[in-house]
């Protein structure tokens, strides 16, 4: 079964600062459709979860950490250094999110049959989940000089296909940006899955989600890109 991966870039729909990519294909071969609607992309998303596996990349912190000393708290997480999901610019965009996420996965859960959502990747590689949800972290050299947010998604989302096919299931082991073993988690993806009654273990409140960090942007001599 062929995998089709998304990106989502945070921002506010109201301001038109939201925008998604859906790519396919080979690397050297990518193929991009994007949109700034995120009605849009739940139609695509629909449309695609029907007959085959897809990955969907939100671009803001899906967790956050809790650590066990309190000289800890307001730290960011491992690996992100200036970009802290605690830092105004963080905090902005993790609650656009989770209001953002929690819309989608409603209209999601409410029209595709038999939606079934994780953030584990190994399940994901072995199980009949249709839907991973990963974080992208675009940020700093990875925007492009466009700096539009459908470019910043396509970059997290072609890399986030590239290195599937690289490494699988191993991927979350080749990233930069890691869950701080020491500490315990609340993820906020987690909570709007179960919000959207899809899934009900309470152990989705603790899990934490891979990321993918680009380095640079995309290559657009990659990437065939049909804009809606």
């Amino acid at each position: 079964m062929r995998l089709i991966t998304y990106c989502a870039d945070v921002g506010s729909t109201k301001s038109g600062n939201f925008g998604w990519a859906r790519i396919t294909g080979l690397p050297d071969q990518f193929e991009a459709r994007t949109g700034k609607s995120i009605d849009g992309l739940i139609e695509s998303m629909v449309a695609d979860l029907g007959s085959t596996i897809v990955s969907l990349g939100i671009e803001a912190p899906l967790y956050i950490p809790v650590p066990r000393s309190a000289n800890r708290l307001s730290c960011g997480r491992p690996g992100e250094g200036s970009r802290s999901c605690f830092a105004p610019a963080g905090g902005y965009v993790t609650t656009l999110a989770v209001h953002q996420s929690a819309y989608l996965l409603r209209e999601l859960a409410d029209r595709v049959n038999e939606l079934d959502v994780t953030l584990d990747l190994e399940q994901w590689a072995t199980s009949p989940s249709n839907l991973f949800i990963w974080e992208a972290f675009v940020s700093q050299n990875a925007h492009t000089k466009s700096d539009a947010h459908v470019d910043d998604a396509i970059t997290g989302a072609t890399l986030f296909h590239r290195k599937y096919r690289e490494v699988g299931s191993q991927m979350d082991n080749a990233l930069p940006v890691d869950p701080d073993r020491t500490a315990d988690q609340i993820s906020l993806i987690g909570a709007a899955i179960m919000w959207a009654g899809i899934r009900t273990e309470l152990e989705l409140l603790r899990a934490s989600a891979v990321c993918v960090r680009p380095t640079k942007p995309f290559e657009p001599k990659d990437v065939s890109i049909l804009t809606e």
